[in-house]
């Protein structure tokens, strides 16, 4: 003899499927969000220009490019969901501000 911890119907239940989906849609979006992220990170340190600037360390230019990235995001809706986007001029002029130069990529 099999006991059920809830009724069968329970386990059909739209409402039990609406919260499975939407942990599973929010898991994705976690999951979209820091791949897009390192991604992001990845396009503006490959992009062809480095951005140098006298005593910074390593640490300090990765927090100033997450932050500039993340000041310059776009999020907008499209027909999958949302997309995010870089304003690339706000991107290079929050670096430029805080006091780095762009040069080519050695």
């Amino acid at each position: 003899m099999r006991v059920r911890a809830f009724p069968r119907w329970f386990a059909w239940s739209p409402m039990l499927s609406t919260v499975r989906s939407a942990g599973r849609r929010t898991g994705a979006a976690v999951a979209l969000s820091l791949l897009l992220i390192q991604w992001l990170t990845g396009c503006a340190a490959s992009g062809g220009d480095t951005w140098t600037k006298p005593g910074v360390t390593e640490q300090q230019r990765g927090r100033d490019t997450l932050d500039c990235l993340t000041q310059a995001k776009r999020v907008t809706s499209g027909p999958g969901g949302p997309v995010e986007t870089v304003n690339q001029d706000r991107y290079r002029r929050c670096m430029t501000e805080r006091g780095y130069t762009s040069g080519p990529a050695k």
